[in-house]
């Protein structure tokens, strides 16, 4: 997944975090932050972008730069041109209800015409707000969204 790496610097410089700190968290060495942060890896793997979110406190879609998402989550919470964000989501979904949301958004007609950064956004929100056994589902959708904005 491509990160944009400036705002996480921004991001573990703000939390007053060293590079060896990130590192511990992420589980990687502090020579690996140094590289990701200069660019000189691109891409990470979905869990090392999820725990990166967690670790720095911020929302996934602000890393990835999708239009409309801040660093604590959606800018707007009401009606986008294409689709509704899940913003009344209960706080841990399981399985099954996560397994549902995922497939009502991807049968949606305004969904499958909304961007695809648009459609990760939704997905990322769903993630959140899902229990660990339901995040293992959601994860090959997100992986296969992402593949379709590179």
């Amino acid at each position: 997944m491509k990160i944009n790496w400036e705002k996480a610097r921004a991001r573990r410089m703000e939390l007053n975090m060293t590079m060896e700190e990130l590192g511990q968290k992420i589980g990687v060495q502090r020579s690996a932050v140094n590289k990701y942060e200069k660019g000189q890896i691109k891409n990470v793997s979905f869990d090392m972008f999820m725990k990166l979110s967690q670790a720095l406190q911020i929302a996934p879609g602000y890393l990835m730069d999708i239009e409309g998402v801040g660093p604590n989550g959606p800018i707007d919470e009401g009606e986008s041109e294409n689709i509704r964000y899940i913003a009344d989501a209960p706080a841990q979904l399981d399985e099954m209800q996560a397994q549902v949301q995922v497939k009502t958004y991807l049968d949606m007609e305004n969904f499958k015409e909304s961007s695809v950064g648009d459609q990760i956004k939704v997905i990322l929100e769903i993630w959140q707000n899902a229990k660990p056994e339901a995040k293992r589902m959601i994860t090959p959708v997100l992986v296969e969204l992402n593949k379709l904005e590179e």
